[in-house]
């Protein structure tokens, strides 16, 4: 804006309300320019002082991408239940003595289609079936019988060797 008085040719900054007196003497208040107060050193821009400024619109403001936190919870894997672990059948060994050696027969399964010799101590296998469970186990006749499940049945009667067979071969699927 120019001061009203001529003379005096004080322009006043319409942006801080700041009077600045014009660099040199101004031929008329209509021609006096001024840099604007507002303007950095470095810019040129003059403002006509006399001149109507266009009204300078606020420049619309684009809203600032809003970011929006989600809580992702972690997702958990699902529990997996191993299989049950199939339960083995009952088993049996027994080991008997052959020609000197010690040998273990392992039976899943009753009847153990084997004879023994009746009142022999160790009991002496007399009789094994053909296709039964003691001829598939290696069994043979003549055979001692030494211990069942891992209990000696050396210095045993015959009737406590086969009480001890009877109760460990009862488990047994058949």
């Amino acid at each position: 804006q120019l001061d009203s008085s001529p003379a005096s040719a004080v322009l006043r900054c319409s942006h801080s309300r700041r009077s600045l007196r014009p660099g040199g003497r101004a031929r008329s208040p209509r021609s006096a320019t001024m840099l604007c107060c507002c303007a950095a050193a470095e810019e040129s821009e003059v403002v006509d002082a006399t001149a109507k400024q266009p009204e300078r619109k606020p420049e619309p403001k684009t809203p600032e991408p809003r970011i929006v936190e989600q809580k992702v919870e972690p997702q958990k894997a699902a529990a997996v239940d191993p299989p049950p672990a199939a339960k083995a059948p009952p088993s049996l060994t027994l080991t008997f003595v052959h020609e000197g050696k010690d040998v273990d027969c392992a039976f899943t399964k009753k009847p153990l289609a084997m004879k023994f010799k009746t009142g022999s101590a160790p009991p002496i296998v007399s009789a094994v079936e053909a296709g039964g469970a003691a001829d598939a186990a290696g069994v043979k006749v003549g055979m001692l019988l030494k211990a069942v499940a891992g209990t000696s049945v050396e210095g045993k009667s015959f009737d406590d060797a086969f009480e001890l067979l009877k109760k460990q071969v009862a488990p047994l699927q058949g």
